[in-house]
Parts: C-alpha cells; sequence; structure tokens
C-alpha cells in the first residue's frame, strides 16, 4: 500500500514546487530584457518584438568616433563599413530630422533589436553577439514623446570623458568589488552637430546570474522576496537602499562624481540563480554623472585635473552633495510600495551613503548616524540634501574633510604596495569569441 502512495505523493509535491516557482527565464539575458520591458510603470512599458532598425552610411570625414582603447575587433568591424564609410544607425521611433544627423540617408540594411526602459535599444547581431546603441531620438516608444532625447552632444562627450576617467582611477586603485560602472565604449557623431550615438558595455554581466533592473522592484520585489523567503521591506532595504547609498559614496570618493538623475532605471541589481541578491550593482549612463566641486579639488590627481578642465570649458559641476533618493524611489509609491516604506528605504539609503564616507575616510567620530531619522520632507528636500548629508557635506568642505580627502587615494595606494590589500583590475582584453572577459553579454544598455 505505501509503495502504491509514494509516486502520488512525490508528483503532488513536484508539481506544487513547479507551481510556487517564480515564472523566470533560464536565459538570464532574455530575462533582463523583460524586466527592461515590461516590470515598468505602465506609461514606459515597451513591447517585447523585435524590431528592424535600418542603416545608413556616412562618409568617414564627416564623422567623428572616440573610442576606448581595448575595443572589441568585431565592434569596431561594425562601426567602420568596407567601403571605410561609417555606419550610423536610426532610431525606429525618430522623427526629428533636424537635429538627428543623417535621417534622409539610403537605408542600406537593418539591425534587429529589442527596447530597454530607456531610449536605448539592444541588437540581436549575427552569430549571437548582442550589443546595444544610445541613439538620438525624440520619440521613446511610439506614443511617449520626449524631444530633449533627440540630442545626445553633450552624452557622448560627458559618456567618453567618463569611462576614460573611471578606467584610469581604477586601475590605480584597483576595483571594489560591489560596485561597477558600465563603460561606454565608442561613440559615433556627426562633425557637422557633434550628435549621435554611443555603444555601452555589459562585460561585468556574468551569463549565470540575474540583473534585475532597480525600477523593477515595485512589480518582482514581493515574488523575488518570497523566493528567497524574506520579509519584502527587509530585502530591499537592504540589498537596493543600502546598496546604492554606499555604491554613490563610492563614486564619490573614487572619482569625486555623484549623478545628477540617479534614476531607479539606471541601477541594474545582481541576483544569483536562486534569485538572492548577491550585494552586487550595477550604474548605468556614466554620462549622466557631475564633478562634485569641492570632492575633487580635494582628491587632487588625475580627478582635479579632469574637473579644472571641464569647469575651464563651462560643463556643469555640483557645488554640494545630493544622493538625491527621491529619484531612486522615482513613482514606487504608484506601483505599489507604501510611503512609510520608501522613507523607511531612503533612511538607510543616506544612512549608509554617509558610513561609507565616514568610515572610508577614517572620520567615524566626526557624525553620529546610529539613530538618524528625518521626514519625508528633509528627505525629498533639494534633491536630497537632508540634514545628515548637509552634515556630511559641510564636514567634506571642512579643513579636516579636505585633508581626509587628499590622503584618501594615497592610503589605498600605500596599501596596495605594501600588500594589506590586493589591488584588483579586472582584464580588458577581448576573449576568444571577442566579448570582453568571459562574459556571453558584451555591450548593453
Amino acid at each position: 500500500m505505501i509503495k502504491l502512495l509514494v509516486p502520488p505523493l512525490l508528483l503532488c509535491f513536484l508539481l506544487l514546487k513547479a507551481l510556487a516557482a517564480p515564472p523566470y527565464l533560464d536565459d538570464t539575458f532574455e530575462q533582463w530584457l523583460m524586466w527592461e520591458e515590461q516590470s515598468n510603470v505602465v506609461q514606459f512599458r515597451k513591447t517585447t518584438d523585435v524590431l528592424p532598425f535600418n542603416i545608413t552610411s556616412i562618409p568617414a570625414e564627416q564623422a567623428h568616433l572616440d573610442a576606448v582603447a581595448d575595443l572589441p575587433e568585431f565592434i569596431k568591424n561594425l562601426i567602420v563599413l568596407p567601403s571605410g564609410q561609417i555606419a550610423f544607425p536610426k532610431h525606429v521611433y525618430n522623427t526629428d530630422s533636424y537635429l538627428v544627423p543623417w535621417t534622409d540617408g539610403p537605408n542600406l540594411s537593418t539591425w534587429n533589436g529589442r527596447l530597454t526602459a530607456s531610449r536605448s535599444v539592444v541588437i540581436l547581431a549575427p552569430n549571437g553577439r548582442r550589443f546595444s546603441i544610445k541613439m538620438p531620438t525624440d520619440f521613446i516608444q511610439e506614443d511617449v514623446m520626449q524631444p530633449k532625447k533627440a540630442n545626445l552632444k553633450n552624452s557622448v562627450i560627458i559618456s567618453r570623458r567618463r569611462t576614460d576617467l573611471i578606467d584610469t582611477v581604477t586601475k590605480q586603485l584597483g576595483e571594489v568589488p560591489f560596485f561597477h560602472m558600465q563603460r561606454e565604449l565608442v561613440s559615433v557623431t556627426a562633425k557637422s552637430n557633434k550628435n549621435g550615438y554611443i555603444i555601452r558595455d555589459l562585460s561585468n554581466f556574468k551569463p549565470d546570474h540575474y540583473y534585475l533592473p532597480a525600477l523593477s522592484i515595485p512589480f518582482e520585489g514581493k515574488t523575488i522576496a518570497a523566493t528567497v523567503t524574506q520579509d519584502f521591506d527587509q530585502l530591499w532595504a537592504k540589498a537596493y537602499a543600502e546598496l546604492l547609498g554606499k555604491a554613490k559614496a563610492v563614486l564619490l570618493l573614487r572619482y569625486g562624481l555623484q549623478m545628477y538623475t540617479p534614476n531607479a532605471q539606471n541601477m541594474l541589481l545582481e541576483l544569483d540563480q536562486s534569485l538572492k541578491p548577491t550585494g552586487n550593482i550595477v550604474f548605468r549612463d556614466v554620462s549622466d554623472t557631475r564633478f562634485v566641486e569641492h570632492v575633487a579639488k580635494a582628491l587632487g590627481g588625475s580627478i582635479k585635473q579632469a574637473f579644472k578642465d571641464e569647469k575651464a570649458a563651462k560643463y556643469t559641476f555640483d557645488e554640494f552633495l545630493y544622493p538625491y533618493w527621491e529619484n531612486s524611489s522615482w513613482r514606487f509609491d504608484e506601483a505599489g510600495v507604501p510611503s512609510k516604506t520608501i522613507l523607511d528605504w531612503g533612511q538607510e539609503h543616506d544612512r549608509a551613503f554617509a558610513s561609507y564616507i565616514l568610515t572610508e575616510l577614517e572620520l567615524e567620530g566626526e557624525i553620529d548616524i546610529t539613530n538618524y531619522r528625518t521626514s519625508k520632507e528633509q528627505l525629498w528636500a533639494t534633491r536630497g540634501h537632508s540634514p545628515l548629508i548637509k552634515q556630511i557635506d559641510k564636514l567634506l568642505k571642512s579643513d579636516k574633510g579636505k585633508k581626509a580627502l587628499g590622503n584618501y587615494h594615497k592610503r589605498i595606494k600605500s596599501k596596495a604596495s605594501s600588500g594589506l590589500i590586493k589591488l584588483k583590475v579586472k582584464s580588458k582584453r577581448p576573449s576568444k569569441n571577442g566579448c570582453l572577459d568571459s562574459a556571453n553579454l558584451l555591450v548593453a544598455s
């Protein structure tokens, strides 16, 4: 009798387990795209269809290419055609022929691609290659017009400047294990108006991990929390808010930068195969960063020089800190996350930002953050310039703060040279299959 009962019970158990499992795909790249396209506020949801993007060509003398030294050969071959002319893709929804160059050029071929949460497009190239381009367009989807996005003039310049600076400093200081800033590999612009497109790197994406856009937390966060048997509020307080605060502090202390609009769509959270957050985060859209004047000056070296160059060229910079939690949780409430939860997460975000700065600069005793609490109005004020952030900002502008900043990079280099820490910098050489490092997903948005 028992022998007869075991198979049905086992079958029932397996069936219940299958029903309880989240409906996520084994293909982590495809799952990332599905989250980008569908796990978003309704207004910005995109089709999951593969769309054709027309490609025209332009004379090389009319274009300007700016690329990293380790640009993969296959990317170069896609951009520089056998004829010597330059490939220029057209966004499928663009209608602006004034700001966007070469819209009237003949369509010579097409690239098939998928949309992401922003204007960027993931191209499904031959031989399993996948890469992405940020292109100028006045429509990010058929019914959503954003005219300012037809002009990428500033983005293409800043993106390459920032990538080169971050590469230089990272080579000097090594990497922070949990923090990754997406590199912008190459820009192609018209010499006539300096507008054009950018190709972005995704070599730090691991093919056996998931990457959740933070904008999807309100839509997927509860399912993921249940899957890893954790409380929704507590899980994302640590796996997003706290991690994000620390990451913003890394960006500030390592490179003298902060993001002007640190929108959740530009933050990718790494999950393992069981959907458990690993504690790693990827920042996208390096062109959104700005120097913070007093920090960049105090850090010195190549950062101070880069800031001076940009200030002389009249680039925009910031004079105070704003980690801007409001933007990093934009429209979470519309998707059902309670206001109290968003406020609690914001306080954890600010506390983590402040704690990382104080610890790294060896200034822990200067500000007490253990019982930090604030109101929504204070947390939201002046782009996140809350009472705690004001204290941190004041400290960094003081003589003691400037001295600590000035010694920070020297201390990291000293520890590395003495063997107290291991200087780790990933190889940027293309692998046998043409991808950077060992990742399968070379370039993406």
